[in-house]
């Protein structure tokens, strides 16, 4: 049953490691893989076709460029005729394609698509959200909290699976750990790391990490915050924070790695890894820490809580509270080697049983031959 290549079209963001990753894997298991998107990925590694960056902001302008750009993702659909049309976000460009009529209809939200208020949202944006939860016939989410937030645009007897983005954990393990990171920085090899890998803009709240630092230095000198972000939006903030807390000379703001696998060896070489965002569902970058067995600090959401027991396998802190983030920060950077490779250990075998990459991908894969098969019965015997 499952042995015929799928022919299926995605709508969303070429740009994004997170499309990549999951397009990538299916173009790589022999399926006919096509990208319809507003930020080409252009590697060629699937058949891409490019829509407009955005909607134009001429009066009038957002309504006429949303019709036409139905239209053309419709033709587009129309000529490829694919087996599953499956929208990654319910932002633009995906949301186009909740009303190309196409069946069966896979919709992922990401992060803030449907847990985020929508008063930043346009109006068709938050219609969209809201219809595509409605149209699809396989949800998929990366939570139990978002799952239960889509319940209330979903009927209950709609499929709702979480499907994790997943860790490969070929790429992200402990072994990844090199000194020659510190030797790169000028640090000394007992100086602890403090890594950050979320975007600088508002909402990922790195502000309170660089707020927490004085606290940590008093604890503990030889310490250095590393900051990884892919645009640098807020950077000069940010940094004048730092030089105005007297504190600049323990963060070294090093911006983006020249490949997404890099990123192993600044996790499996910090001492710990700390995300206190406003909003999440799961993080990968959670994930990723947690696969190359460093101490996660995180904020307190409910998503994070479904990964994260805390003082167990990881930290729960506060949101915006940069003093009891430096306290968990010193906490775990004054661990032993004991608990370091207790919670080293715990947090592998979670990613292994619930997060690795390939088992997710293989079980998404399941789920397209299924809706397929069950889409075609129902469809025949109408």
């Amino acid at each position: 049953k499952n042995s015929r290549p799928l022919k299926i079209c995605y709508i969303g963001w070429g740009h994004s490691i997170h499309t990549q990753r999951w397009i990538g894997w299916f173009a790589r298991k022999n399926h006919n893989v096509f990208l319809i998107t507003n930020h080409l990925w252009g590697q060629g590694i699937v058949k891409e076709y490019l829509i407009k960056d955005s909607l134009s902001h001429l009066p009038f302008g957002k309504n006429v460029d949303f019709i036409n750009n139905v239209r053309i993702i419709r033709k587009i659909i129309k000529n490829l005729s694919p087996d599953i049309l499956h929208l990654h976000t319910l932002y633009y460009p995906a949301f186009l394609g909740v009303y190309s009529g196409f069946k069966p209809l896979v919709v992922t939200p990401w992060n803030g698509d449907v847990i985020v208020k929508s008063r930043n949202r346009s109006f068709i944006q938050n219609i969209s959200c809201k219809l595509g939860l409605k149209r699809a016939d396989l949800v998929t989410v990366d939570s139990e909290d978002l799952r239960q937030e889509c319940f209330k645009h979903v009927n209950n007897d709609k499929r709702i699976e979480i499907i994790q983005w997943g860790v490969d954990m070929n790429v992200f393990n402990p072994c990844k750990r090199s000194d020659e990171l510190k030797s790169r920085l000028g640090l000394s090899n007992d100086t602890k790391i403090v890594l950050s890998t979320r975007h600088l803009s508002k909402v990922y709240n790195v502000e309170v990490i660089i707020r927490s630092i004085p606290y940590v230095v008093k604890a503990i000198r030889k310490v250095a915050f590393i900051f990884l972000y892919l645009t640098e939006k807020d950077l000069e903030y940010l940094k004048n924070i730092a030089r105005g807390l007297g504190i600049f000379e323990h963060c070294f703001f090093l911006g983006s790695v020249p490949a997404y696998n890099d990123l192993a060896q600044y996790y499996a070489s910090s001492d710990a890894y700390v995300s206190v965002s406003s909003w999440d569902t799961t993080s990968v970058s959670l994930l990723e820490a947690m696969a190359c067995g460093t101490v996660p600090i995180i904020g307190d959401l409910p998503s994070l809580r479904e990964w994260i027991k805390n003082g167990d396998n990881g930290f729960i802190v506060k949101l915006n509270a940069p003093k009891e983030t430096s306290e968990a920060i010193v906490h775990v950077l004054n661990f032993d080697e004991y608990r370091n490779n207790y919670i080293r250990e715990k947090n592998i075998n979670i990613i292994k049983e619930k997060a690795n990459h390939e088992t997710n991908m293989q079980r998404m894969e399941n789920l397209y031959y299924n809706l397929l098969e069950n889409y075609k019965y129902s469809y025949s015997s109408r």
